[in-house]
């Protein structure tokens, strides 16, 4: 008896809830929504003319049945992909799309079309993809690409410049990579070579840095916090900010510090003279002989420095172009010429004697004539 009594509740709330089922489905099943899921046999079967297609939104194609054009097929229907019409109760399908202000399945902000069924999201350098169309700079309003400038691609399913060339922050897009002394056309063709610029159509080191091994290394007189950052230099260090000689050491060029030499010392470079003796050259004396500092022609050594000779009663500027073989105090640069100071006087062209010695000098030479001639 029980049994009996719950067959006849499965059967009436069954029947009830299939009525219900039945109602709902054919309440969202309106003319404009998708069609009802056919027969998988229905999609791409023969066909001899379109009424031959059952499928809403299809059409016989090479003896066919496709789905029309901006249509694709999802679960056996063929439903709105980009480019169909829509509405508010036609639902575009495709992956990141919707429904444009003309009624036609466009794709969503900052996604692009791939194809039919579906947009690709916009990415930026250094972004997975999957199309090149993904990466490219054009989608930024700031990017002007030019014959200078190239764009970025998708390359191994990530967003990145052709080879050779490198992404330039500031313009967004790809440049040329250019090496040192190869042709350029602004900087950002040499900003791969770190402390480099453009000049005269050429990759340059930047003014204190040198090239070295294809890079452009820190050299003298840059900026530095560290002594290590001046390593690149022998005998630099860095001091006040800036890389610079260590002691004894001298500048010979943004590259290289060379050991002081003192007057008369051996040389290689003008520099080891010139920072001790100013105006100093680095010559050799004689054929075959080493280099010395010394002095230039028409110049002699005086003080600390080297200086055009000037002999008496010739025009000088200083006192230390003044020339004599006598004592260095004995002449003077006066009312801009060479003359002997108060308490010397002329002897020749290079000589200033006390004036006690000449006169003693002229009674000794008087004294002679005078024996000689008695004798």
């Amino acid at each position: 008896m029980a049994d009996y009594a719950i067959f006849w509740l499965v059967m009436f709330f069954g029947t009830a809830a299939s009525s219900n089922l039945t109602a709902d489905f054919n309440e969202y099943t309106t003319e404009d929504s998708l069609p009802s899921i056919p027969n998988v046999s229905d999609i791409f079967k023969k066909c001899q003319t379109n009424n031959d297609c059952t499928i809403k939104n299809s059409e016989c194609t090479n003896e066919q049945c496709r789905c029309k054009q901006y249509y694709f097929e999802l679960n056996n229907q063929c439903v709105p992909g980009l480019g169909a019409d829509c509405s508010k109760t036609i639902k575009c399908q495709a992956l990141n799309s919707t429904c444009g202000s003309t009624t036609h399945c466009v794709c969503q902000p900052r996604f692009i079309f791939s194809n039919t069924t579906h947009c690709l999201p916009i990415q930026s350098f250094g972004q997975p993809c999957e199309e090149s169309e993904q990466c490219s700079c054009m989608h930024d309003e700031k990017c002007q690409l030019s014959d200078t400038f190239k764009d970025i691609i998708c390359w191994n399913k990530q967003c990145k410049c052709q080879p050779n060339h490198h992404y330039a922050f500031r313009r967004n897009a790809c440049v040329h990579s250019s090496g040192i002394g190869e042709q350029c056309s602004i900087d950002e063709n040499c900003e791969k070579l770190l402390f480099a610029e453009c000049y005269e159509n050429k990759c340059v080191c930047k003014p204190n840095y040198f090239a070295s091994e294809g890079k452009c290394k820190i050299g003298l007189n840059a900026n530095c916090v560290t002594t290590g950052q001046c390593s690149a230099v022998e005998h630099a260090k860095c001091e006040k900010g800036k890389c610079k000689c260590a002691e004894p050491f001298v500048e010979r060029s943004v590259e290289l510090c060379v050991l002081v030499s003192s007057f008369g010392g051996e040389c290689e470079y003008v520099e080891q003279c010139t920072s001790q003796t100013s105006n100093a050259t680095c010559e050799a004396p004689t054929d075959g002989a080493k280099k010395v500092c010394g002095c230039g022609t028409g110049q002699h050594h005086h003080a600390s420095g080297c200086f055009p000779t000037r002999t008496l009663d010739e025009r000088c500027d200083s006192d230390s172009e003044c020339f004599v073989t006598s004592k260095y105090d004995s002449v003077a640069c006066t009312g801009n010429k060479c003359v002997c100071v108060e308490g010397f006087e002329k002897v020749n062209g290079t000589f200033c004697g006390s004036a006690g010695s000449i006169l003693g000098s002229v009674v000794l030479v008087f004294f002679m004539v005078v024996v000689k001639t008695a004798i």
